[in-house]
């Protein structure tokens, strides 16, 4: 079984957990993996993964969940179904899920949502402190998901609303995602991104939650 790595202070390290793999309902667990975002620096101490740093009409898409006093968001972890084999680049991949069928997998075995509701921001303090504070309650656990078979991506979103609501595309809050693998093959750690080079990423984030990868 892999551990997941030693804590490393910010969001990103809070966001650090072990996805406990089955091959079906009822099957002994067969492999833990560990999902890891990127972590980068954005100042005060804090680090955020670049597809939690996007902005739209210069406002962090962060905001959203934000009150004057608390917050309010929901953390999802899903895959998406990937016909054939693609290329890992994500220009590529965008490319191959507009002719190829790219679907997020049905079913709650293959998803797990937690609910963060009424968290109190402390005067004073980073509201991003505070969220990275309550999502390290999160490190290390494990999640109990059924892998499923074939080509996917594994998938990372969160939103300004709850576990059992369809996203809002002016709900949204980041996403990162996985290259394309086959669980069942996977031992260790597991990186998920949102490949961008500006903070103008709503698109792209609108586009990684989409049930079809494509923000349609």
């Amino acid at each position: 079984m892999t551990r997941a790595t030693p804590v490393r202070r910010g969001l990103a390290a809070a966001l650090a957990l072990a996805l406990g793999l089955g091959v079906g309902a009822g099957c002994a667990r067969e492999n833990t993996i560990t999902i890891e975002l990127g972590n980068t620096p954005v100042g005060m101490g804090i680090s955020v993964p670049i597809g939690f740093q996007c902005i739209q009409d210069d406002v962090p898409l962060l905001q959203r969940a934000i009150s004057p006093t608390e917050l309010n968001f929901s953390i999802t972890v899903d895959f998406v179904q990937i016909e054939g084999v693609p290329s890992c680049r994500a220009t590529e991949l965008y490319n191959w899920c507009s002719t190829h069928t790219c679907q997020r997998v049905p079913g709650p075995q293959h998803r797990q949502c937690v609910d963060f509701t009424h968290i109190p921001i402390p005067a004073g303090m980073d509201a991003r402190a505070v969220m990275a504070g309550r999502l390290g309650a999160l490190r290390g656990n494990l999640l109990d998901i059924t892998a499923p078979e074939g080509t996917v991506l594994v998938r990372l979103s969160a939103a300004a609303q709850g576990c059992n609501e369809p996203y809002q595309r002016d709900k949204l809050l980041g996403c990162a995602f996985s290259c394309p693998i086959v669980l069942d093959t996977v031992h260790g750690e597991v990186l998920l991104d949102l490949p961008t080079l500006s903070r103008m990423c709503e698109q792209a984030v609108w586009t990684c939650a989409s049930p079809d990868f494509q923000g349609n």
